[in-house]
């Protein structure tokens, strides 16, 4: 999937659920004034819609794609019978969804307590995290989106992260080049909903 591709929009039919595999995802609330926050972002360890498991027929998230990669597509039809199986997959992503409800509460009181450069550290360890790769696009602009901040304020903080040898920003490309810098730079809220998404995918 190719970067800012777009899920079907809130409203429409299901017709299938996507595991991202080298790609992710951000899903986002969109207000009537156009203004959006970031409310997940899922890669490897989950899927896009929650939806079919909740047994609801209709896509209620702006889905888009964030980071380009490859992504598996299952028709509705084959993950809705996989699911009344009650077997592995369906206990994983009930546990998924769990961990996203979890990690979404952490992250609200993250927004509310801690600094943009504290969550601009966060999303790029999460996005680290979910891709597989220290390397990965990104623009000032979707960060901004992500982080629900202005885009001087993600600037500095970008430029922050940089100077003390944590990233590498260039023309809209990441590179993590010192994990431990860049988790020392976060907020607790990275270690914390890590350790909920491991524990959720471990039968």
């Amino acid at each position: 999937m190719e970067r800012r591709d777009a899920e079907p929009q809130p409203g429409t039919g299901l017709s299938h659920v996507d595991f991202p595999i080298g790609a992710m995802m951000s899903v986002v609330a969109v207000f009537e004034n156009g203004d959006t926050n970031e409310v997940g972002v899922v890669g490897r360890d989950g899927f896009v819609p929650i939806e079919p498991v909740v047994e609801e027929p209709k896509w209620r998230r702006t889905v888009f794609c964030q980071v380009a990669g490859d992504v598996i597509r299952v028709p509705i039809n084959d993950f809705q019978r996989e699911m009344a199986t009650k077997g592995r997959l369906s206990q994983l992503a009930q546990r998924s969804i769990g961990a996203r409800l979890f990690c979404a509460e952490q992250l609200v009181s993250c927004n509310l307590s801690h600094s943009v450069l504290q969550r601009c550290a966060r999303w790029l360890l999460m996005t680290q995290d979910r891709v597989g790769a220290d390397e990965f696009p990104l623009t000032h602009e979707f960060l901004s989106i992500m982080l629900g901040v202005r885009r001087a304020g993600v600037s500095e903080a970008a430029a922050a992260l940089q100077t003390g040898g944590a990233i590498r920003y260039h023309r809209g490309q990441v590179t993590i080049v010192d994990k431990p810098r860049l988790v020392a730079a976060s907020c607790e809220c990275y270690a914390v909903t890590s350790e909920a998404f491991e524990r959720a995918l471990t039968l």
